[in-house]
């Protein structure tokens, strides 16, 4: 059980504020799969395993190496052979991810893989949309030897969404990039209107997002440019506030996004209260019995609920939780969770490990602090002490008070 669980510490927040690819492995692997009877549907699934394994060992082999743009084009050559393979052209996509995120840092060299990538790999779904998001963060910010221009930047991700349509991945970081890339785009391109109002529409197209802290980081950052300029509007207070107590109650249960998401809340509540609201809520962190200054702020809301409920569909647990949450509607979040928890029995770990954080999440979402939320994973991990879960039931059983 230990690695199934998530246990957070409570911090205090007071701040304010390329050559072709060579085919030899292709070779081998045709000539070990033509071993099986042909005429049949296994060879080809057979071929293509044992294809794709070669290819990725010879990857896995020249980054080792340190010939960085070799594996490139190694996973490259795979994906012209098999751009619709699955999984199999998913796994060349993350290893050319990788590869950039790590080792081939020289700006110019990155760009001409995002370029080749969006240019030519378009039936290869995943790494289209890698190269795509690549381009479009290089105009946003001006790197990669383009010049910054957020109008292009937003054009360009809202095109490849319309190409791709369906085929958009939409459980899957490289394909809701694009949705998040776009609302960052257009925060620079035409103001926060603009970005929370596709905020909105990227909500719809993909729930599964709703708890990556980058895309509610974004929304946040969109939040502090609505309205009208200068600290004193009210509306723009009120989004800000919204904004970041969205991410909050919404953020996955690890540490690193709790973080972000208590900044966050601490900035929103110094720009639009000041430094007393913030110290409050940080207060509210570690004692329950203070007030949190988030209790009656509203949602940022995203879309009508029972269409983001649509979206999400019945069989993604993940996404459900997603939605209930961000509509305030955590005792339904809490019971597809318990849901979700009980159905991870003999699966693999990775999906107790999902339900825990969820219920974790319900526990945030209802108290606005981590303590109970602590105390419930310290409960799953250790078998000691008292669950808090029976309790929180209870509490959401009652009805809302007047």
């Amino acid at each position: 059980m230990r690695r199934a669980t998530s246990h957070v510490r409570q911090r205090r927040r007071h701040s304010i504020a390329g050559k072709p690819a060579t085919v030899g492995w292709v070779a081998a692997a045709v000539a070990a799969a033509v071993l099986v009877e042909p005429g049949l549907a296994e060879p080809v699934t057979a071929q293509l395993r044992q294809v794709y394994a070669a290819a990725r060992k010879q990857a896995d082999q020249q980054v080792k190496a340190g010939q960085f743009e070799q594996a490139v084009a190694t996973a490259e050559g795979f994906l012209k052979q098999y751009p619709d393979s699955g999984m199999s052209a998913r796994g060349m996509a993350v290893l050319v991810e990788g590869v950039l995120a790590r080792n081939l840092t020289d700006p110019a060299k990155r760009h001409a893989v995002y370029q080749r990538a969006y240019s030519e790999f378009e039936a290869a779904t995943d790494y289209y949309c890698l190269g795509a998001v690549g381009l479009i963060r290089e105009y946003v910010w001006g790197q990669g030897g383009v010049a910054r221009d957020a109008k292009k930047a937003a054009d360009l991700a809202q095109e490849v969404l319309d190409k791709l349509g369906d085929r958009l991945p939409r459980d899957y970081y490289l394909g809701y990039n694009l949705y998040m890339q776009r609302l960052i785009a257009l925060r620079y391109a035409e103001g926060g209107e603009a970005a929370l109002a596709f905020a909105k529409e990227a909500a719809l197209a993909c729930p599964s997002m709703l708890s990556n802290k980058d895309f509610l980081r974004a929304i946040c950052d969109a939040a502090k440019v609505t309205g009208t300029a200068g600290s004193g509007d009210p509306r723009r207070a009120q989004q800000m506030v919204s904004a970041a107590k969205l991410f909050y109650v919404l953020c996955d249960f690890k540490e690193d996004d709790l973080a972000k998401a208590t900044e966050s809340v601490a900035a929103a509540l110094t720009a639009s209260q000041g430094p007393g609201a913030a110290l409050q809520f940080a207060k509210s962190q570690e004692d329950p019995d203070t007030a949190s200054p988030l209790k009656d702020v509203p949602l940022l809301e995203l879309s009508d609920p029972e269409k983001l409920l649509a979206a999400a569909g019945e069989g993604n647990r993940n996404a459900r939780v997603n939605v209930f949450l961000a509509t305030g509607q955590t005792a339904e979040a809490l019971a597809e969770a318990t849901e979700q928890m009980r159905q991870s029995a003999g699966a693999a770990p990775q999906y107790l490990a999902d339900a825990l954080r969820n219920l974790a999440r319900c526990f945030k979402a209802h108290d606005l602090n981590l303590l109970r939320a602590n105390r419930f994973l310290e409960y799953h991990r250790t078998g000691e002490g008292e669950n808090p879960l029976p309790v929180l039931e209870a509490e959401l059983a009652q009805p809302p008070a007047r």
